[in-house]
């Protein structure tokens, strides 16, 4: 097998790449099953009538819709396995950009810090797409997704780069099924 060439990234790439998928994670729609009472707050649901039921609704969300609902530990589903495929490219890309943007430094020079508690959130995200991959597509097609992207070769990350709560999420994190971003980041901020 020839040896590849492959020339390393420039800033400029990284955060047009970085600016495509935050677009996508704003802007772009996916069809998404959750419950009816997760867009209310508990003071608002005790005021509900009890003949209100909490029947699931479909609509069309951004992934932004659903970092949040992952932070506030809310249930919902893709309905559309294409889609499923499509957002966790979508976030691992956009979690890689800003991996490279951390790794090189580029984020220490422009004085961007990237919220810790999006990151854990976008990656709790595509743990879920990683698993609604498997369930659908069986373990082989998720492992094949999942190799699409790099955790290797890369050195240590500034604890100033992602931000306070390192240590604090060193300790609260579960081991999953892969690697992932965070762990990668909690990794390079503890050598």
């Amino acid at each position: 097998m020839a040896y590849e060439f492959k020339a390393p990234r420039t800033y400029s790439d990284i955060v047009k790449d970085f600016e495509k998928y935050k677009k996508e994670i704003f802007k772009g729609v996916w069809l998404v099953r959750y419950s009816y009472f997760s867009q209310f707050s508990i003071e608002q649901i005790k005021q509900f009538d009890r003949r209100i039921t909490n029947d699931p609704i479909k609509s069309w969300k951004t992934i932004d819709w659903m970092v949040e609902m992952v932070k506030k530990r809310e249930d919902f589903d893709i309905l559309d396995g294409t889609h499923i495929k499509l957002v966790y490219e979508i976030v691992m890309k956009y979690l890689s950009c800003i991996q490279e943007l951390s790794q090189n430094n580029y984020s220490m020079n422009r004085s961007v810090a990237f919220p810790i508690e999006d990151m854990v959130a976008l990656d709790e995200l595509s743990l879920k797409c990683f698993n609604m991959i498997s369930h659908i597509y069986g373990q082989q097609e998720a492992d094949r997704v999942q190799d699409i992207f790099d955790f290797e070769g890369y050195g240590p990350i500034s604890k100033t780069q992602i931000g306070s709560g390192i240590e604090e999420l060193v300790e609260s994190r579960k081991t999953v099924h892969r690697p992932t971003y965070i762990d990668f980041i909690i990794e390079r901020a503890t050598k």
